[in-house]
């Protein structure tokens, strides 16, 4: 389907991308918001006119083409500027999928962007009582306290594992989630869980620079490792029970119910002609913005 575009959202791959070059199936440029103009043939469920989300690489443009399996259909009802989040928030919503995680259990997550923002609230709406969180900036720290997470530290002054082990009785947390995409992050979620816990991974690890050695830090403790990244055509782990249809939907549901504060994520709104301001902004003051959108008129 050809989809104008309205809005379309800086995922931190993006940024990652823009500044340390593509990768080998780039997705520069997914996170698009508009309305379909032309449908080809043999598509189904949608028509010319139709709100959607479109998941599709190639979409900082004032029109995308995109398959209609990665189509989400927008609520006519739903503001635009919360139907933006549909991505991040879809990725949130299969992490705490792949970890499997239950009210009971105590989490930790490292990095307070988008998606772990919205993934502590999901945690908090499925009545996870325990979420802990590193972040390196203060503003995102801040936010991460407004939505109920426990704790809250600055992985740059305080050591994560011991705190988790001394806020946990030594024991470590039932499930860790590491999104900042930094191998020490990654360390620390590791080092944080029991033995034979869980370590889901939702994040790309570009930088070279602070490997991680799994014989000392994967192999002793018996930690499961699961990636939960729901891309480059992947299938679900549970289908057929669930696919990334299911998942989606389950999204825009959640949206819907309003139970979820995104509009608070939301920061800039900048138009596309200023695109290489907003990447610049992004990289040089980071903590600033938590979730940035390109604009497009017409």
């Amino acid at each position: 389907a050809k989809v104008k575009v309205k809005y379309c959202g800086i995922c931190g791959s993006d940024l990652h991308e823009y500044l340390h070059g593509l990768f080998p199936q780039s997705p520069f440029g997914h996170e698009a918001t508009g309305v379909i103009t032309a449908v080809g043939p043999g598509v189904e469920n949608y028509k010319e006119g139709d709100r959607v989300y479109a998941m599709t690489p190639g979409s900082y443009a004032e029109y995308t083409v995109c398959p209609q399996e990665h189509l989400i259909r927008i609520p006519d009802d739903m503001d635009w500027r919360r139907a933006t989040v549909l991505e991040p928030l879809a990725g949130a919503a299969y992490a705490i999928d792949r970890g499997g995680v239950k009210a009971s259990d105590t989490v930790f997550i490292a990095g307070a962007g988008p998606v772990g923002l919205m993934l502590l609230m999901g945690l908090k709406a499925m009545g996870v009582r325990t979420v802990y969180m590193s972040e390196m900036m203060e503003n995102r720290r801040k936010k991460a306290e407004e939505l109920g997470a426990t704790m809250v530290w600055n992985p740059l002054d305080v050591k994560g594992p011991g705190k988790i082990k001394e806020l946990t009785d030594n024991r470590g947390v039932d499930v860790a989630i590491e999104l900042s995409g930094a191998y020490p992050a990654l360390r620390d979620a590791i080092r944080g869980v029991h033995k034979e816990g869980l370590v889901v991974t939702a994040s790309y690890y570009g930088d070279q620079a602070g490997r991680v050695d799994f014989s000392r830090e994967w192999h002793h403790n018996r930690v499961t490792l699961r990636s939960s990244m729901p891309v480059w055509e992947c299938s679900h782990r549970s289908q057929p029970m669930w696919d990334m249809a299911r998942l989606e939907r389950t999204a825009v549901g959640l949206l819907e119910q309003g139970r979820l504060q995104v509009k608070p994520l939301i920061g800039a709104r900048v138009p596309f002609e200023r695109a290489a301001e907003a990447y610049a902004l992004l990289d040089q003051r980071p903590g600033e913005r938590v979730k940035t959108i390109l604009t497009y008129t017409g």
